[in-house]
């Protein structure tokens, strides 16, 4: 996730003069005006009274101290909803003034002691706001690999936390917390359905697309649709009528269908994910060709984007590599029926991932399990979920375990005397 600095909730910018990020060089200014929809500099330009020389002149470089400097920014912070703090207009700017151009300010007891509360305030804003970010990065550890529940419990709980502190934070400096409440909203849903807690996470889906869409942030509102889908799929599983499944998966389709509208302004993880989870919600009624073509040609944009060796750290708690991708085609293949095409992409998948992604081992067992079933392999299908078993209650996966105790009556269901699936069912405690 990159160096934190002070600045990081705003977004990874270079270090900059004194004790400020970068301004020029394209980053803080142009990150900020194309965020609020002025995609050209002279659109800019037009809009602050300026030629479009001097917006130039500004994304490159900007003097802390030049003549017009401070209402420049004064304006462009205004305007593009620039936290002041990353353009020294707060009491950061007072401090290195006084500490690097030895300007002497006759200060009163009363207006120094304000001066060192606003200083600590600030201090410890930063510092909660640096402790939210190590949980959800816990917690996103915690997704893929594992470990005690009470990490769960510790990202519901920030979440919580957030909410009114999100509230209550002045509107200019409201939208970093935003962003880091949304995400901990999808990760909150991510471990809510690994719990089976199905009213939790609809509520946190939602709330995780409300706060996106008011901010404007599509990578956001892309990632928190993305869940969404994730839990309609969840659901269809889990439903016990056909009318059901139908339900599930349209409601799937229709956040597929807006998701691959936003694709192409999001970053190369998300975008990658985007194209597999499309193909997935796709091949699950594929009954044309047409659909089909359309699923593997999702899949090969995503495949284009992992071969180009791109695998981006975000805040979207998602990865964009070999085995996601080889999984997803096995998931596709299985849809489609080709089931010996379906184990040699689980093998590529197991070949290429690393022995600590607990979870990922996990998925690809099931999977497996569900090849091996559809190709009337009952040993080989009772074995590859006694592994995925063992993993289900090492990283505290409810879900999971219900998946398989769906797969062993299943199984039971075709040969109830058959040993492998016998020792399968008394493993998970089922007879």
């Amino acid at each position: 996730m990159g160096n934190l600095y002070w600045w990081s909730r705003y977004g990874n910018f270079d270090p900059g003069k004194g004790v400020y990020p970068h301004m020029g060089l394209g980053q803080v200014f142009t990150r900020y005006r194309i965020k609020r929809g002025f995609l050209t500099q002279s659109a800019l330009a037009k809009a602050v009274g300026l030629s479009e020389r001097s917006i130039q002149e500004i994304e490159s470089t900007m003097s802390y101290n030049g003549p017009d400097s401070v209402e420049r920014r004064q304006i462009l912070a205004k305007l593009l909803r620039i936290p002041p703090a990353l353009l020294a207009l707060d009491w950061r700017f007072l401090a290195l003034q006084d500490h690097h151009f030895g300007q002497e300010q006759a200060l009163s007891d009363v207006e120094k002691y304000e001066q060192a509360q606003e200083t600590i305030k600030q201090v410890l804003e930063e510092d909660s706001y640096s402790l939210y970010r190590s949980v959800l990065i816990m917690g996103r550890g915690y997704l893929y690999s594992g470990g005690p529940s009470y990490i769960a419990d510790t990202v519901e709980s920030c979440t919580e936390k957030l909410i009114p502190i999100v509230r209550n934070t002045p509107l200019i400096d409201r939208e970093p917390w935003q962003e880091l409440l949304c995400r901990f909203f999808q990760l909150s849903t991510s471990l809510a359905l690994r719990r089976l807690d199905k009213s939790k996470t609809l509520e946190g889906a939602q709330a995780a697309i409300t706060l996106a869409n008011e901010i404007e942030n599509t990578e956001l509102l892309a990632a928190a649709l993305y869940r969404r889908v994730r839990i309609h799929l969840d659901h269809r599983k889990r439903a016990t009528s056909e009318e059901q499944r139908q339900h599930y998966l349209s409601l799937a389709k229709a956040d597929a269908d807006t998701i691959l509208s936003l694709a192409k302004n999001v970053g190369v993880t998300l975008k990658g994910n985007i194209y597999l989870i499309a193909a997935e919600v796709y091949s699950l009624d594929a009954t044309d060709g047409a659909t089909r073509k359309k699923c593997e040609k999702w899949q090969e944009k995503a495949a284009m984007l992992v071969y180009r060796g791109v695998e981006e750290e975000d805040d979207t708690f998602l990865k964009l590599n070999k085995t996601g991708l080889h999984h997803e085609k096995a998931k596709t293949l299985l849809q489609f029926g080709n089931i010996s095409e379906a184990l040699n992409e689980i093998i590529i998948a197991r070949n290429t991932l690393a022995p600590d992604m607990l979870t990922w081992h996990l998925n690809l067992f099931l999977t497996e399990a569900n090849i091996y079933k559809a190709e009337g392999d009952l040993e080989a299908s009772a074995i590859c979920g006694s592994e995925a078993y063992k993993i289900s209650k090492v990283v505290h996966s409810p879900k999971n375990e219900e998946e398989l105790a769906r797969l062993f009556f299943s199984l039971k269901q075709i040969d109830k005397n058959h040993p492998q699936v016998c020792r399968f069912g008394v493993e998970m405690d089922l007879y």
